[in-house]
């Protein structure tokens, strides 16, 4: 759409969209953002499924927990809040797509790594996938946040999935309001000043001692 847009196409064939209401999104990752999306979410009718190591009494009302394959199996959306580790890196891989439906949508804010990206794009190429919204992909490291106008970025998967127009890719952005800037700032300069001054700072990262 953005496409056609862009090259003063204004015809909508094609470009029908479905209704969230009624609709299965499955949450990876039920912590703050995904409890903040799930509450958004209920307010559109959809039925909510999560999967978390812990699950929250908070949404108890709103969301029913499930196991992974069960969420892959049943949502026409899959969305990723989880965070990154060695047991969640490709958590998305070739046999969890091939567990979900082919009209679904899979969107991933949360860490390239957790997508397989070469299996993705079998996946949305063999019309396994309808489609894919990613704001983080593998390999981003060697690109985001530059401006490279006449770099060629030599990444064939991430070539394939921005010349698809069933998956909308963005630059690793989805966190950048201004309040998140500035809470961000400030936290760091206050945990600075508690450090200073000899308390206890939370999430304090413990460095091994060095010898002399």
């Amino acid at each position: 759409m953005l496409r056609r847009f862009d090259a003063q196409d204004f015809r909508t064939d094609g470009l029908e969209g479905g209704e969230l209401a009624g609709r299965t999104v499955g949450i990876i990752g039920a912590g703050n953002i995904g409890a903040t999306l799930a509450r958004c979410l209920s307010g559109f009718g959809c039925e909510i499924l999560a999967t978390d190591p812990y699950p929250r009494p908070d949404l108890d009302t709103i969301v029913t927990y499930v196991d992974l394959d069960e969420l892959l199996r049943r949502s026409d959306v899959v969305t990723i809040h989880m965070a990154l580790s060695e047991q969640t890196r490709h958590l998305i891989d070739r046999d969890a797509l091939a567990q979900m439906k082919p009209d679904a949508i899979l969107i991933n804010c949360a860490r390239g790594p957790m997508v397989d990206t070469a299996a993705l794009v079998d996946a949305l190429a063999e019309g396994r996938l309808a489609g894919a919204g990613l704001d983080v992909v593998e390999g981003e490291e060697a690109f985001s946040y530059r401006d490279l106008p006449t770099h060629i970025v030599d990444d064939v998967a991430f070539a394939r999935l921005r010349a698809m127009p069933n998956v909308v890719v963005t630059s690793h952005m989805a966190y950048l309001t201004r309040e998140v800037v500035r809470e961000t700032v400030q936290r760091g300069f206050g945990h600075a000043l508690m450090f200073a001054a000899g308390e206890d700072v939370p999430f304090e990262i413990a460095l091994p001692d060095v010898a002399d």
